[in-house]
Order: C-alpha cells, then structure tokens, then sequence
C-alpha cells in the first residue's frame, strides 16, 4: 500500500518485467515495467486522469458479451506501445544512468454485462481491439483530449466456409489452395490430406473465390455471398483443364497480354498473381511463346498490344486438348 504522502517500496524484486497494478476502492489501473538490474530503482506513478470505457454488445441482437477481450493501446508510441525512457541512479557513490522500458497496452475482459474501463495517462492516439470468440475481431480508434463518453462497440458475427476439393473424377489433388478475396482484404486457406478446408470469423460480403491446384483448370466464383452468423458447407469439383500456347514475332517485341473468359476474369493477370511459376516461356530468334499449363474449359478472347498496334484472337479450349494462338507484329 501506498503511505499518506503516496510513497511505496517493494524489496527483494530481481531484474526482469513486472506487471504493476494499481487501484483504489473505485478504479484498477495495471502497467507493465521492466526493472533494470540495478541496487535501488525509482519509478513514480502518475494516476491517470483520463478514461476509455465502454460496452460490447452483440450487433443484431443488441445483447452484451461477456468475457470478450478488450486491448487499449498508443497509436504514437509505436508497435504495442512501447516507450522507453531514462532513470537516474547511483550505485555505491556513482551516479549512472539505464534505459528502462514500459507498455502503454492494456488489457481485460468485459464483465457479465459487456462493460470495460481503462485508466489513461496522457491525451493523444488510441486503439481499441475488441476480441470474442464467434465474432469478427474490431479496431477502433480513439483520440483522448479529455475524458471522452463510453463507447458502444458491437460486434458482428463471423461465418464459416468449409467443404472439399476433388476433381471432376473424385479424386482428391495433392494440394489446393483457396482464396477468399473482399475489396482489399484476402483470407487464405489450403486442403488437408482428405481435400478438406475451412473458413472460420469471415466477415459479411460478397467474395470472389478462387481454388488452384496441380494439374487441375482454376475455379474461379464472383459474388460469392458471406451472411453473418451463418455457416456454409460447399463441395468444389475442379475441371480439368489444358494449356494454352501463345506465339508472338518478333521475338523481342514488348507486349502486353491478355486472356479473358467469357466472365472477363484475365487469366494472364490471375497466372502472374497466383502461379507465375507455372508460365512457361520459349524464347526463339524469330518469335517468343507463352505456355499456360491449365486454363478452365470454354471460349477466351485473346489480346496482345505492342506500341504499334492492337491484335485479338478467339479462342475455344477444351479439356485435355492443348490450343495454340499466333501474333505477328
């Protein structure tokens, strides 16, 4: 316990990081220090003024959560905000000094009722995370000028994808990956021995989907829709698929290329992004060609652009049939 002018000591601590919590009958207040290896140590604690509290409930329900996990952390302090400064000390008639470490990150639960509260030092740039199993993990920034009002923060309910990958045949491929792809954010995932995969916490919205395995044609789904709270079993069949060879004369001529299906998804594009090392290139003096080793059956319009001039072909593939595609600039 602190004395009446607020003053406390601790003995016997050795080297090391320490969680300090402070309270009083109305407030709860932790740090966390890291004691350096020195005779006495002197570090005062100034009691926050400041306060972020608030409550977590459920978003459609409108029903707290309990037990969440709630982190308040400084956006001006760094990774986890973590500031360091300098103690002063002396050690047998020497005066030193050593740079000690503490975390501004704070971390609880919410009670039964959904409510949180973190005591703040200083004013400035705050992140709130709010972590519930079940639900989609939600960042929150706060600025602290002066006590601010409790937040609501709901939470919306994650979905879940899983199923299998086979080929047309059943057979289940050594290996798929699948991609989950929402404006700029993307969720990978790859099967198990037996073809299976799983999504867990998906965020609501319309997806594009994407499956690539060995020796097997893309699969490629838009608008692929996430409800909240719901779970989704899907079984995906991959065809197989056959290679496309692109010729182009000059051999040297910069281009560009492009392989759109009907849906107007460029292969080309999709090959450098997902499977550039399955392009295979054969450069010759008169002319250079371009190998896609599985591109999913049906009709393509093939478009090569130079500096001078504009060229298209259709093309149609079809399973197990290699195709060829000539340019000459």
């Amino acid at each position: 316990y602190t004395d009446s002018t607020g003053f406390y000591k601790v003995r016997g601590l050795k080297d090391g990081r320490y969680t300090v919590v402070i309270e009083n009958a109305e407030k709860r207040f932790i740090k966390v220090v890291d004691i350096p290896r020195v005779k006495e140590f002197r570090y005062d604690i100034l009691y926050p003024e400041h306060e972020i509290s608030g409550r977590v409930i459920d978003g459609e329900t409108r029903m707290p959560i309990p037990f969440a996990r709630v982190d308040v952390w400084s956006e001006e302090l760094g990774d986890k905000g973590i500031v360091t400064f300098d103690i002063h000390h002396e050690v047998d008639g020497v005066a030193s000094s050593i740079t000690a470490a503490t975390s501004e990150m704070q971390s609880t639960t919410t009670d039964s009722e959904g409510f949180f509260s973190f005591l703040i030092e200083r004013e400035g740039k705050y992140s709130v995370t709010v972590v519930s199993p079940g639900y989609i993990r939600k960042v929150i920034p706060v600025a602290i000028v002066q006590n601010i009002p409790p937040l609501e923060i709901a939470l919306v309910k994650g979905a879940t994808l899983r199923g299998t990958v086979r080929s047309e045949k059943g057979a289940i491929p050594p290996a798929a990956d699948i991609q989950m792809i929402k404006e700029n954010h993307s969720s990978g995932t790859s099967i198990d021995a037996g073809g299976r995969f799983v999504f867990d916490d998906l965020e609501p919205g319309n997806y594009s989907l994407y499956i690539f395995a060995p020796a097997l044609a893309p699969l490629i789904l838009d608008d692929f829709k996430i409800e909240p709270g719901r779970h989704y079993v899907e079984d995906f069949m991959l065809k197989e698929g056959a290679p496309l060879k692109i010729g182009i004369s000059p051999a040297d001529l910069p281009v560009r290329i492009r392989i759109l299906d009907a849906a107007g998804h460029d292969f080309y594009s999709i090959f450098l992004m997902y499977l550039e090392e399955e392009i295979s290139i054969e450069e010759g003096k008169e002319k250079t060609a371009y190998l896609f080793p599985n591109l999913p059956p049906g009709p393509y319009r093939i478009t090569v652009t130079s500096k001078k001039a504009t060229k298209e072909e259709d093309v149609e593939i079809f399973s197990g049939s290699p195709a060829t595609v000539e340019f000459e600039f």
